[in-house]
Formats: C-alpha cells, sequence, structure tokens
C-alpha cells in the first residue's frame, strides 16, 4: 500500500459510531478519510492506509455526526439546510458532493455549514447497515417544471416503492406531483403541492406497478401551472 497522499481534510463531531465492513470494488484503491459509497453504503474509510481495489475495510456510516471535507465540487454553490448528493467517482477519482440530484447521484445528508467554499460540513442521513430488504429512502428536488417526466436518479429495476411524501418549496393553486414508473405508469396518488412548507402523502400505491421496470421511476406535475409546483419529493423503497 502506498502512502497516504490526501486526507481531505476531514473532520468531525459524533455521539456514536457505526463501522461496517465492506469490499471495495470500485476498480482503485481508495485513501483513509475519503468519502466513498461502496456496498451501496456511504461513508468515510476508516482504515489508516485505506483500502486496496478489491480488498476489504472499514467505513463509517455513523449518522449522529457532523463531518466537514474538501470533497466537494468546489463550482457548486452549497446552502445550508439543502440536501446534498454525492457522485461517485468510481475507478477514475475520488467521488465528490454536489448540490443537484444528477443522474447517479446520491442523496447522503444535509448541508450544516459552508467553510469560505473549499469545504462543507454535514449531517449524514441514516442508512441500512446491511439488514436485508430494508427499506431506504431516497429525496428528489423539484426546482423547475416537471410538466414533462423528471427521472429519479439511484432507483433500479425490482426496486419497490411502498411510500412517498411532498415537501412543498413552490406553491401552485391545484397543483399535484405523482411518481411514476419510466413508462408513464403512476405508482402514487397525486400529492398536493399548493401551499409552501405544507407536508402530503401518497393516500395509494398502485401495487401493479410500485416494482419498479428497467425505465426506473420518474416525477410528473399535474394540474395547476407546472412551472411553478415545486418541491422535495421524499420515496421510500425497498431494494430489489
Amino acid at each position: 500500500m502506498t502512502a497516504v497522499t490526501t486526507n481531505y481534510s476531514f473532520f468531525e463531531e459524533q455521539l456514536s459510531k457505526v463501522q461496517i465492513e465492506v469490499k471495495n470494488e470500485l476498480g482503485r484503491d481508495v485513501e483513509n478519510n475519503e468519502l466513498v459509497i461502496i456496498d451501496g453504503l456511504f461513508g468515510n474509510v476508516v482504515d489508516f492506509e485505506g483500502i486496496v481495489d478489491d480488498a476489504r475495510g472499514l467505513i463509517d456510516i455513523t449518522t449522529d455526526r457532523v463531518i466537514s471535507t474538501t470533497q466537494i465540487d468546489t463550482s457548486d454553490t452549497f446552502a445550508v439546510d439543502d440536501i446534498v448528493y454525492f457522485l461517485s467517482g468510481k475507478a477514475a477519482a475520488a467521488g465528490k458532493l454536489i448540490v443537484t440530484n444528477d443522474s447517479g447521484a446520491v442523496a447522503v445528508g444535509i448541508c450544516t455549514k459552508i467553510n469560505n467554499g473549499t469545504s462543507v460540513s454535514l449531517r449524514p442521513f441514516a442508512q441500512n447497515n446491511g439488514v436485508v430488504n430494508a427499506p431506504k429512502t431516497i429525496v428528489h428536488k423539484i426546482t423547475a417544471t416537471a410538466a414533462t417526466a423528471v427521472p429519479v436518479g439511484g432507483l433500479k429495476e425490482g426496486d419497490e416503492i411502498i411510500d412517498a411524501f411532498t415537501i412543498c418549496s413552490g406553491a401552485s393553486t391545484s397543483g399535484t406531483l405523482i411518481v411514476e414508473d419510466g413508462a408513464g405508469n403512476n405508482i402514487t396518488s397525486a400529492m398536493t403541492c399548493a401551499v409552501v412548507d405544507a407536508l402530503h402523502r401518497a393516500t395509494t400505491i398502485d401495487l401493479t406497478y410500485s416494482t419498479l421496470p428497467a425505465t426506473g421511476a420518474a416525477i410528473i406535475s399535474v394540474g395547476g401551472t407546472a412551472a411553478n409546483t415545486k418541491g422535495v419529493v421524499v420515496i421510500t423503497y425497498i431494494p430489489a
């Protein structure tokens, strides 16, 4: 193993500790304190010498903590209380924290502090630590018109959606948001998005379409003015 070359200015405050052994199959070695997603889990590498490719090692997935890192896209504009996403660099390079739900990105926490634009602090979301078929949650922000269905990244064929709710950030009279499959079939009932900060949960889940096809899932705006119907959509699903 080569000597550590980067520590990403990693810092954390934590009340408890959950460390999980994973197998590094990214196609490259990962370094101590590097943020990664391995075996579907987000955390920082604990092993002091890192984890070589195709070897096993520990990552920390603790929720009760605030972490700070320079492992970010410095061209992004982070904001306190916004959702932070992690985009893996896979075999090419270390992944990075970003502010948009790009294809392949995963929502990993809430931004708690911005440090001179060179690093951010975040509180990680809770995540499944190995319980088979434990439900997971994915968060997707609708910040522009969803008159045409907007794909939801991070879901795959066979995932089963079991719940969804919206937190409205852009009100539109009679505006609603619906989670559908990639073929355009409604999975959830219409969730009202007409009052800013209001929360509305889907009242029904169509079990005919709730298990996703290869085309995944999407969110579409129905009713009202689509350009004004905006919000956070929180989806709970059982992984395939």
